[in-house]
């Protein structure tokens, strides 16, 4: 087994789980897992420490910084979801099994780059639970347990994902995803 020199992952844990992927260890938020450590602490104190700080004081009124948030989430989503489709399309993914692509070739790289994206997305919606639009708008009652699981996990599920599987079912279970998301969202809608 080929051991890579990078500090993504520790030789250590190389031996037992095999060399990340190489095309993308240089990435950014996949040299290392400090800088995402880092931001789960960070995550996790605002949770913990927001709502005190903000015990004696007014709701804010993030109604413009929510708007564009919300419309720039929708335009990254949009932007993953048409090259995780295209790409896979184009590829002649099988929709049930598919392996992933380790080649160089720039179907390959453009799919690994659609991976990095969804995982940079789940850190970037770590903003909306964590507190900085919970906390700051008093809307407590949406931190929930099972809410603050998700998001935790999701990010390091998909550190993991992209560090070693960047493509392949991984990018079909993407759009599997983004179905059932759209679903439980538009069901709150109605």
């Amino acid at each position: 087994m080929e051991i890579i020199q990078t500090e993504s992952v520790p030789l250590s844990i190389q031996k037992y789980i095999g060399p990340p992927d190489p095309r993308v260890t240089g990435w950014p938020l996949l040299k290392s897992p400090i800088p995402l450590i880092t931001i789960f602490i960070f995550y996790i104190a605002i949770v913990i420490f927001g709502p005190k700080f903000m015990k004696n004081r007014k709701p804010y009124n993030m109604k413009y910084i929510l708007l564009i948030y919300n419309f720039s989430q929708i335009a990254l989503s949009s932007y993953i979801f048409k090259e995780f489709l295209v790409t896979s399309y184009i590829s002649g993914y099988n929709w049930a099994c598919q392996p992933v692509d380790l080649s160089l070739s720039p179907l390959a790289i453009r799919m690994a780059s659609a991976c990095w994206w969804f995982y940079f997305s789940k850190v970037v919606d770590l903003l909306d639970t964590v507190s900085v639009f919970f906390v700051l708008r008093k809307k407590l009652s949406q931190l929930s347990f099972l809410h603050l699981y998700h998001h935790s996990t999701m990010i390091f599920n998909w550190y993991i994902g992209t560090l070693y599987l960047p493509g392949g079912q991984g990018g079909c279970s993407w759009f599997h995803f983004q179905c059932v998301q759209s679903d439980n969202f538009y069901s709150f809608l109605l």
